[in-house]
Formats: structure tokens, sequence, C-alpha cells
């Protein structure tokens, strides 16, 4: 039996002809196996012909742009991507042989920035069985029953108090308390833009320095054990001595509200 695919790209003020993923997922020698689904969180309406797209220009967070998509939408692997990855012409089909022979619950591609491998982290490629490991929510591929086992545990396949920063780490969080181990791909090679690697302006640090200390002060919140408190501490250590007093605020408010501000009484 085939296996069905669903490739959601989350797109944010971007046209999709300057969107690395589209150009990437136009590049692919076969796309058969694989439906492709455009969410566009704004500000303005895109459109495609050749690529179903989802306009929601309110922005709403990732982890109910996730929440939607696979609550309504029925199939067995579901790849997640952001708008600015690029990857090689074979990569969807690299991927659809691993996922029909291995079946694995989830695969995790070697993301590249500046050509360094940042992710995941701890493994190269391969198969294992084990989820000791982080990495970023652009490019993996999860199984559709890993999905429902989190959402039976948790109320929601993806943790609806993070808004961005955090959805892709609370993920593997739930996926390690459930699995421990399990069958996991390392296949396919992402060459992904992260912020952090990026020049910004002043501003632009302090926005993603508080996002990050939002993140840092919900997971405390709601996962707490002693390596969460452990990253927690270290965190707000070297704000403290860096002077980052944005990822100080982060950290309290996300602690007190246990959410992300976003995340208050919004549904997609």
């Amino acid at each position: 039996m085939d296996i069905k695919v669903l490739i959601l790209v989350v797109v944010y003020a971007k046209s999709l002809e300057n969107s690395n993923t589209i150009l990437s997922l136009n590049k692919q020698t076969s796309s058969d196996n694989f439906d492709i689904v455009i969410w566009n969180n704004g500000p303005d309406d895109l459109e495609s012909s050749t690529y179903e797209v989802i306009n929601r220009v309110d922005n709403p967070s990732l982890s109910l742009v996730y929440n939607k998509i696979v609550s309504e939408r029925d199939y067995d692997y579901y790849m997640l991507l952001d708008d600015d990855s690029r990857f090689d012409e074979g990569f969807l089909n690299e991927l659809y042989a691993e996922l029909c022979l291995f079946k694995p619950i989830l695969n995790i591609p070697s993301v590249n920035v500046l050509d360094e491998k940042l992710y995941p982290v701890g493994f190269d490629d391969g198969r294992f069985e084990s989820i000791a490991s982080t990495s970023i929510m652009s490019g993996i591929c999860i199984n559709r029953n890993a999905l429902d086992k989190v959402k039976l545990k948790y109320d929601n396949y993806f943790d609806t108090n993070y808004a961005l920063y955090g959805v892709d780490k609370s993920f593997f969080i739930r996926l390690f308390h459930l699995y421990g181990c399990c069958k996991v791909s390392l296949v396919g090679r992402l060459h992904h833009s992260l912020s952090s690697h990026e020049k910004e302006s002043v501003e632009k640090i302090k926005y993603r320095d508080y996002e990050r200390g939002l993140e840092v002060g919900i997971t405390i919140r709601h996962y707490p054990c002693f390596y969460i408190l452990k990253q927690t501490l270290e965190f707000t250590f070297l704000a403290l001595r860096n002077g980052r007093y944005a990822r100080i605020k982060g950290v309290v408010v996300g602690t007190l509200l246990g959410k992300h501000p976003r995340c208050r009484g919004r549904n997609a």
C-alpha cells in the first residue's frame, strides 16, 4: 500500500517566488507521492496555480497551524517546512524510499547553516532506536500514529502554549516521554537560514531575545525536570552576565503565564 505524505510549508512575509523552500519543491524530480499545502501567515494574500494555498493573514501561532492541519487531513506522514529551506533535487525520492522501507516514527534531516551541520544534535546520518536528540521543526517528517499517541496523552498534537520558539523542543520532549526509544531515520539534508546566524538590528535582537526567554520560561513551567532546570539556570545566568535583559524578562513572563501571550484565547 502506498504511503501518503503531506508536505506543509508555512510562509510569512514572503512571496512564493522568493521562498527557497518553494523553489526547491519546484525542482523535485518526483512529488507524485506527496501532497503539498502552503499555509500563508500573512501579511498579504498569496495565490498559486501549482499548490494549494491557505491564507490566514492574522498570523496564528505555529502550534495552532500544525494542530489544525493534522486534525483535518488524514495522511500517513506529515512533513513540516518553513519558507527558507533549500534541499537537493532527489530529497523527496530519498525520503519516500526510507519511509516505505523502514517506516520510522520520525525522520530528521541533517540541517546545515553556512555549510555547518547544526541539527540534529548528537547524531549522524543513519537509523536509530532513540529520540534523545533535538532538532528544529523544519524538515522533520512525523508518523501519524505517533502524532495520535501524543494527542491521546496531551490533548493536542503540538503544545499550544508556544507560538513560535519552543514548538519543536516541546514536541521532542513529548515524544521522548512517550517512547524513549523508537525507530528514527536521519535521511536527507537541508540548507537553512537561522536568525541567530544573521546580522540583525538591535530591536530585532531584543525581540528574539524576549521570544527565546518566553520559550525557556514556558518549558520549565510545563516540562520541569533536572535537565530543563539546568538549561534554564544556564540560560538565565548567561543572559545576566551578557546584559541580555530582554531574555530575563521573557523567562519571567513565560514562567508566570505558562504560555506565549499570543496564545491566550486564540484558535486556528
